[in-house]
């Protein structure tokens, strides 16, 4: 039923492939949640290869963003809570200017926030598609149910199939240049060893939430990379500046590459892509990880792996199974600080190296 229904609204609008001619992707959010939604640009310049496809997110996720192939423009727009409100709201009407001249066609708001649908709604896009909790949205030609039981690629690429578009493929996608690549296997990759592993210790952090119960606890990574590193593998540890005290830690008890802090987001994910294995928490780079096809083991604890941990054979993940995880869903959680816990960490600070296969 709501498929033929959606059939009848856009042939009213006159949605066909030929007169879309240009797309809004909206999804303003962190590294892990831009690879989430990376699938839409692929398949919406399948069903649409003609058109533009734009995309409105942060500016401090331009560099995962910009290795995203498909999407045309990049438009930003820093949410106002994350910086001087009154610059941030001053800078609303510019950026509805610049959306207006485009005259989106269609707009795909991976969002339940009211703010991304009062921006695709000002924006006078013909058609707007996004997410609800329960009924419709004033905002929205198109209303999708938000599924809290499905992974976050899926439920993003509802959006599409509430358009009844094909589903070309539900890949997360993360384009690397040759040049980074080449550069990175030229300085580190050029000593024998029995397999390279990429440790991202950290993060857990962005502009817009702090998450340090993600973390497992340096000790046990120390104690990870220490086996790892008497089986004669070589270890690569990656990560921001946030990340160089628990890093720091590290390297001083094992003998490791330290690179957390010295390599671009692209050339991390270079160096992951070369390596035969990535181990990290829940957060951005364990994506762009299982993105660039390099097999993963994802470290989690608070948050749902059922929802969130990548998908295929060659990505895995370990969970302590205590009775209180997962506590954290971000339907609802308001941004911000996420660290009280009522039972000391349980579900990361007791995961130990048995837990691995």
């Amino acid at each position: 039923m709501l498929k033929q229904q959606t059939c009848n609204k856009l042939h009213i609008v006159g949605f066909t492939t030929e007169n879309i001619k240009k797309i809004l992707i909206i999804k303003l959010a962190a590294i892990g949640d831009i690879m989430f939604a990376s699938p839409l640009a692929f398949n919406l310049k399948k069903d649409f290869p003609e058109a533009e496809i734009h995309w409105l997110g942060d500016s401090w996720t331009k560099d995962t963003l910009k290795h995203i192939p498909n999407i045309d423009k990049l438009v930003f727009f820093d949410r106002p809570w994350f910086k001087s409100r009154i610059r941030g709201y001053l800078e609303i009407p510019r950026l509805l200017r610049k959306l207006r001249a485009q005259n989106y066609d269609l707009a795909i708001i991976a969002h339940r926030s009211p703010l991304a649908m009062r921006l695709a709604k000002l924006s006078n896009a013909k058609i707007k598609v996004g997410f609800v909790e329960n009924g419709s949205n004033k905002y929205l030609d198109f209303s999708v149910k938000y599924d809290n039981s499905k992974h976050e690629v899926e439920r993003n690429l509802d959006l599409l199939r509430a358009l009844n578009l094909k589903i070309h493929n539900n890949r997360m996608i993360y384009e690397i240049d040759p040049s980074a690549l080449s550069n990175m296997k030229e300085k580190y990759f050029n000593e024998k060893a029995n397999g390279i592993v990429c440790i991202a210790p950290g993060g857990g952090k962005n502009p817009g939430l702090n998450m340090p119960l993600k973390k497992w606890p340096k000790e046990r990574y120390a104690d990870l990379a220490k086996e790892l590193a008497e089986k004669g593998v070589r270890i690569l540890l990656l990560g921001s500046k946030d990340d160089e005290d628990v890093c720091d830690f590290i390297a001083q008890r094992v003998q490791v590459k330290n690179l957390c802090s010295k390599t671009s987001l692209e050339e991390s994910a270079a160096l992951i892509k070369l390596a035969d294995l990535y181990i990290g928490n829940d957060s951005g780079p364990l994506y762009i990880a299982a993105a660039v096809g390099t097999p993963t083991l994802g470290i989690f604890g608070p948050t749902d792996p059922k929802l969130l941990a990548p998908s295929g054979k060659n990505n895995t993940f370990v969970l302590n199974k205590v009775d209180c995880a997962p506590c954290y869903r971000p339907d609802q959680t308001v941004q911000g600080e996420y660290a009280k816990c009522k039972h000391d960490h349980v579900c990361t600070s007791h995961t130990h190296l048995e837990q691995f296969d």
